[in-house]
């Protein structure tokens, strides 16, 4: 679920459930409004089916934790925002915070690729193509719910001196919070 309070281009409050056809949903939303990562989801599953591959493709929101990986082991929007409450000496949201969006630990997230690619390799029949569309999300929060926990993490360790979080504007969080953070904000940011 998410929406574009900010911008105002777009609202809906959309629960997915696995009995719905993602695919035809994720094809009437793309004739609305052009989004890449919805592009991309439609690109690969037409693309799959047109040459014969099967294509299975995980939907991951939020994903927090440390990874355990050889590389890049931190997410994108904890990190970033932790980053901007030190800079700013505060907890920060986008106006009110009230968003919702989902949320997967790396470490459940790599036991969900994990699985597929034993089963994919062990010759599992698993829904693929048009109805391989897959949801790894296993809570939801408020991005002030965030905010707050990093505020309240953050005053307890003494790296902040409050513990009070802050509403900005999109120009302010533009400035302080760079353009990548943003792409994820711009479409889930609070009313």
């Amino acid at each position: 679920m998410g929406d574009l309070p900010i911008t105002g281009k777009y609202h809906e409050d959309h629960d997915f459930s696995d009995k719905e056809n993602i695919y035809a949903y994720e094809k009437k939303r793309e004739a609305l409004q052009i989004y890449p990562q919805r592009t991309t989801v439609i690109v690969v599953v037409e693309t799959g089916l047109r040459v014969g591959v099967q294509t299975h493709i995980i939907m991951s929101p939020t994903i927090y934790g440390v990874g355990t990986g050889l590389f890049n082991k931190l997410s994108i929007q904890v990190p970033t925002l932790i980053r901007a409450a030190l800079r700013a000496g505060q907890s920060e949201v986008i106006g009110r915070g009230k968003s919702e969006w989902d949320y997967v630990h790396i470490a459940d997230l790599a036991q969900l690729y994990d699985l597929l690619v034993r089963k994919i390799i062990a010759r599992v029949e698993l829904p693929s193509g048009e109805k391989g569309i897959l949801f790894s999300a296993t809570g939801r929060y408020q991005w002030l719910e965030l905010a707050q926990a990093i505020a309240d993490a953050l005053f307890q360790l003494k790296a902040i001196t409050t513990d009070e979080v802050r509403s900005i504007d999109l120009p302010s969080a533009v400035e302080k919070w760079g353009w990548d953070q943003l792409i994820t904000e711009l479409s889930f940011a609070s009313k």
